[in-house]
């Protein structure tokens, strides 16, 4: 019985990082022609207000849906933000009828393909998972 505790203890302890097993990375779609973004930048894309890129073209923030933990280690990691935050941050946007949540997915998979397919779309994946349909964006903190 205790060793069938420590067991499921340490799956759920090790399972968030097998989940996200690399190091997150923004993507965008091609079309976008931003090299690098700062923490200011994506505070504004993915928790303020609708945004646009400096060719015109609207800013599509994609995120994951639920707590999943490439989301949180993403606001953690970008925004210094805990999932908590964001979400209190998001519901004054909305509730004060000046923002939208972001488009949502439930798979790095969904999430390439959605980035990939929608003009000014940004995200982020495990740097593994990048493939020739998107681009990765750099960070500066």
């Amino acid at each position: 019985m205790v060793m069938s505790r420590i067991l499921c203890v340490a799956f759920f302890c090790l399972f968030p990082l097998a989940a996200s097993s690399g190091e997150v990375v923004l993507i965008a779609n091609p079309s976008v022609a931003a090299v690098s973004l700062s923490r200011t930048n994506l505070f504004n894309i993915f928790l303020g207000p609708p945004a646009v890129w400096p060719d015109g073209i609207p800013v599509v923030p994609v995120d994951f849906s639920g707590s999943a933990a490439l989301k949180d280690e993403f606001y953690q990691r970008f925004l210094e933000r805990s999932l908590a935050q964001v979400r209190t941050v998001r519901a004054r946007l909305i509730f004060s009828g000046s923002g939208f949540p972001p488009r949502e997915v439930d798979s790095v998979a969904e999430m390439l393909q959605r980035v990939a397919t929608t003009p000014g779309a940004i995200g982020y994946v495990p740097r593994e998972q990048v493939n020739r349909s998107v681009r990765e964006i750099g960070f500066v903190p």
